[in-house]
């Protein structure tokens, strides 16, 4: 039997190059660590379509499809090389819809999957965002139950059913902010609040502003039409990061979802709002 590393075989799951038995994931013909996966094919220079393919291979591929910029050119470019290089896996689009987006985003997603003959996987949070607020608060960067309870819960709940090897896919880009520089990579293997039975993958972690807007001229891919009015997908407006400038885009051209958001801010039971100037407490109402 053949041996990789320190004498560790192929058939143990163990990193073949350090003998590690946490987050290890098979890549082409051995298993690694994901540390060890960094060391030697994480960089900008070493990353490759092809080491990408070597870590699809074999295994049900999902690719987190937000609606986004980001998040489309991962799933495209994805597809693209399982197609390249006869990448024998499954691949399967998720969009998590977090029950407080713009309206026609799901409808966007549905479309864009269904051009490009990618399998759509819909989940939603247990609950409505209105009962979490109740049971929270609003959310704020300080209290970002959000992000837990809207889009991780849902996505861990459904990748825990899902038997065999599999992997997950997503946009995130280093040049996207500092801390996601500092603290994320190729390939990251979550265990904060869930610990997910995979690692996920940023196939375009290194790729700038421009290699996005590039890649979807060069594909003619439509892009989701909140981007015109937001600046962003919309797939999620729990008002975390909301600016005031973002609301009264929210206002002007989707009215019902402003309300919505009106009336969640006027049942929060503590009283804080969305906005703040000064500290002083801005309501949605009087915008």
């Amino acid at each position: 039997m053949s041996t990789l590393g320190r004498c560790f075989t192929v058939s143990e799951k163990v990193c073949a190059f350090c003998g590690a038995s946490d987050k290890v994931f098979r890549f082409r013909d051995m298993h690694v660590c994901v540390n060890c996966f960094l060391k030697r094919f994480g960089s900008k220079d070493s990353w490759s379509s092809e080491v990408f393919a070597g870590v699809l291979e074999g295994k049900k591929v999902f690719a987190l499809f937000s609606g986004g910029k980001d998040s489309l050119c991962a799933l495209v470019y994805t597809k693209e090389v399982i197609e390249r290089y006869g990448v024998e896996c499954k691949l399967t689009a998720v969009f998590i819809n977090t029950g407080i987006s713009v309206p026609g985003i799901e409808n966007y997603v549905r479309t864009v999957c269904q051009q490009l003959g990618v399998e759509l996987v819909v989940l939603r949070p247990e609950k409505s965002f209105e009962e979490f607020v109740k049971e929270h608060g609003l959310p704020s960067p300080r209290r970002r139950w959000c992000c837990e309870y809207l889009k991780m819960r849902p996505l861990w709940l459904y990748i825990m059913r899902v038997e065999g090897e599999k992997i997950l896919i997503d946009g995130v880009r280093s040049e996207e902010s500092n801390r996601r520089a500092s603290q994320r990579a190729i390939i990251t293997w979550f265990d904060k609040l869930y610990r997910f039975p995979c690692p996920t993958v940023s196939p375009i972690f290194y790729w700038s502003s421009e290699d996005v807007e590039s890649f979807i001229e060069s594909r003619g891919l439509h892009i989701n039409p909140a981007y015109s009015i937001l600046n962003s997908s919309g797939e999620c407006v729990c008002g975390a990061f909301a600016t005031k400038a973002l609301f009264l885009k929210i206002k002007e051209r989707y009215p019902e979802l402003f309300q919505r958001l009106v009336n969640i801010e006027k049942m929060n039971r503590s009283g804080w709002t969305f906005l703040y100037k000064n500290g002083r407490r801005i309501p949605l109402s009087e915008l």
